[in-house]
Formats: C-alpha cells, structure tokens, sequence
C-alpha cells in the first residue's frame, strides 16, 4: 500500500515590518542617542560637530522605512563602527580623529546640512468643505432660473443615487458617497458576524448554562441568555439596515422628481431661446428687404404648381398633334367628412 503523505497546515504569515517592533525601535534609537551624544563629545570645532550630528540625523531618517534584513544589518554594523570610531575620538585616538575627518571631508554637502522644514499644509480647497445648509443640492434644485443654457444633471445611480450636475465632481460629495459606502458595507459585515458567528455561538454558551444548572445547581445571576442578546443586536443592525435602504429610496425619488423638472424647464426655455431667434430672422429679413420664412414657402409652393400647370399643358398639346384625345386634368376629389355620434 501506498503512503499517504502528511498534509501540513501552512500558516500564512504577515509581513515584519522592523519599524513596528518594539526591539527593533529599542535598539535604534538607543543607537542614535549614542550617535549624537558622542558628536557633541567629539575633540572638533563645532561646525565639525554640528555636521556629524546632521549627518547622523540624516542617514537615519532616509533608512527609516527599510524593511529588508541584510541591508539594516549593514546598516547597524556601520553605525556600531562609527559609534567606536567616535569614542575612539573622544579619547584622543589619532587613528580615529584621522578616520573622521576623511568621511567629513568626503561626506556630500546635503548630508551635513539640516533637512529643509516640512512645507506648511495645503488650505482646503472650497469644495472639500460640505456647503452650508442654504446651498445645498435639494435646496437649490430645481433652478427657477438659470444664466445662460440650463444643463440638466444626470443621474447616477451605483451602491448610492445622487444627481452630477459639474464636473470635476466636488470632493464633498466623494467623501459623502465614500463614507456612505463604507458604513453601509460594515453594518453588513456585522450582520453576517452575528448571524454566522456570535448566534450560534451564544446557542453554546446557553447550553452550557443549562448543562450547569442541571449537574451543579449552579444558576446564573443574569437572566438574559446569550441567545437574546445576539439576536437582539441583529435585529438591531437589520432595522438600521432597512431605515438606510428607506431613505435611499426616498432621496432618489425626490432627486428623479428634480431631473424631471429640471428636463421639462430646459425643453422650454429651448423652445422660447428658438422662438427669439425665429423673430430676430424675420425681423432682420424684412429691414433687409428679403422674404421671410412663411413667404418663401408660399412661393415655392406657387412655383411648384405653375411648373406642373405648364408641363401639363405641354403634354396636352402634344398629344392633339399626334392626334390623340386629350386628357382632362383629374381635380382630386375631396372625401367627406362624416361625424359619429
């Protein structure tokens, strides 16, 4: 028979990140005080010093963030080493004082210098900050009047229905459906915790109760099981859940109510911007001394019927000369009208 061969439970393990250990930060920052003590220490002039202490602040804020083993290593051995190098200094060893003033005279000149100060925060931009009450999207819309074409807002409707009316979208509004988002899916994950989790759960606990009472005749003080109380935090969560989906309906019908209106008042002010610009023409035509719209059909239409009034006569004699019987002209005749009752 074949072996079977055992299965292994592979853990997955998360990322070290050494700047979250607490022995990690211990031994760098006891590292770095050492450093900085040590340069004020030093036998040099203090431009020298201020330099090393500048050089020492630097380096460990640029490898701040490193994460890879073999690197912090190598860093930490240089440290240790510049560390004896400047307490070799301190005790007037020529050896070291030689070795220092080589790495300061071949240190780039952005390492001995101060790092320049943070630039101060950006001012929040006017849309980032939700508007106040008088102006918000409800209390504006529909618009009884507009400048200039009205631009009707389209509406969106994804995980939350809200109307976009200008682009670039406000940030205000990123955040509201963002924040809206997120809290909705985290009642939801609470929900499938309490139901798949916690209830079943609670059933356990109750049963272990019972099975106390009726070996030890120990009771419980608190008379509420934990059942009850799962299933009261549930029915909590569901209840919230359903208000949410209620108002959101509620906000989209009155938000479609708006893009209706907000369509019909752009169809008629289309319609009356059109009507302007006909009475404009017809006024521009008749100072020039052109015929308006209404005249030039008329014309065409004269036009048109003398051209078949002449070609009809021209068939007509055509056909008395080949000897033919002319035909009378067809008057079309018109039907009557007749009324229901």
């Amino acid at each position: 028979m074949r072996s079977r061969k055992p299965q292994y439970i592979t853990v997955k393990r998360k990322g070290f990140v050494p700047r979250q250990s607490c022995l990690h930060r211990q031994a760098a920052i006891a590292l770095y005080r050492a450093l900085l003590t040590q340069c004020r220490a030093s036998p040099f002039s203090q431009e020298d010093k201020v330099s090393l202490q500048h050089i020492v602040r630097n380096r460990f804020h640029v490898n701040r963030d490193k994460i890879s083993s073999r690197l912090l290593k190598l860093h930490f051995q240089a440290g240790y080493k510049a560390l004896d190098h400047l307490d070799g200094a301190a005790a007037n060893d020529a050896p070291s004082i030689t070795t220092i003033k080589t790495y300061l005279s071949q240190t780039p000149w952005h390492l001995k210098t101060p790092r320049p100060p943070p630039p101060p925060p950006r001012e929040v931009p006017q849309d980032h900050c939700p508007p106040p009450p008088e102006h918000k999207f409800l209390a504006n819309f529909p618009r009884p009047h507009v400048e200039g074409i009205r631009k009707v807002p389209f509406f969106v409707h994804g995980h939350t229905t809200f109307l976009r009316y200008k682009k670039p979208q406000p940030y205000s509004l990123s955040r509201m459906i963002r924040q809206t988002i997120v809290q909705r899916q985290n009642r939801l994950n609470h929900q499938d915790m309490l139901q798949d989790y916690y209830q079943p759960l609670a059933q356990y606990e109750d049963a272990w109760d019972k099975i106390i009472l009726q070996d030890l005749g120990v009771k419980d003080r608190d008379t509420e099981t934990f059942s009850h109380a799962a299933h009261a935090s549930f029915n909590a969560i569901t209840l919230r859940l359903d208000e949410q989906d209620k108002r959101s309906v509620a906000v989209a019908r009155v938000k479609w109510d708006i893009l209706q209106q907000e369509k019909a008042l752009a169809i008629k002010e289309r319609d009356e911007r059109r009507r302007i610009a006909w009475e404009k023409r017809q006024e521009r035509y008749k100072l020039e001394g052109r015929v308006p719209v209404e005249g030039k059909k008329a014309l065409a239409v004269n036009k048109r019927d003398e051209t078949r009034q002449i070609g009809w006569a021209k068939r007509q004699e055509g056909g008395r000369l080949e000897g033919r019987t002319p035909i009378e002209k067809k008057v079309p005749a018109q039907k009557e009208r007749t009324s229901s009752v």
